[in-house]
């Protein structure tokens, strides 16, 4: 429990000094009418992933820019769980939607803003 509480306090404070350039990014992601589900994948620094397109390399995090979209179409979100992700995320519409792959296992999050 204290690790988890540990990296969730690691990725606030890292999402806070970059807080502009992802909001930045989110709006893009929406005003360009690419998704209406923008999603920011945040996993362990200077690893590879190949989800999304990369925005910012941190201290412990690095960040990715994907959408609900594209997690579906790679199985990541089950396709029988869109609809539920797609309310969820109207619910929670004023807070970034990040994708945190660290242990003990991944989990969906929100953040305001």
């Amino acid at each position: 429990m204290e690790e988890n509480h540990a990296i969730l306090e690691s990725l606030k404070s890292e999402i806070d000094k970059k807080r502009d350039w992802f909001t930045k990014a989110v709006k893009t992601i929406l005003d360009e009418n690419i998704s209406n589900y923008p999603i920011l994948v945040a996993y362990p620094a200077f690893t590879d992933l190949n989800i999304g397109l990369p925005l910012s390399e941190g201290k412990n995090f690095s960040f990715n820019a994907t959408t609900l979209e594209e997690l579906a179409m790679k199985k990541i979100v089950a396709l029988e769980k869109v609809d539920e992700f797609r309310k969820l995320f109207k619910e929670k519409k004023d807070s970034f939607c990040i994708f945190l792959l660290e242990k003990p296992a991944p989990q969906f999050i929100f953040m305001p803003y």
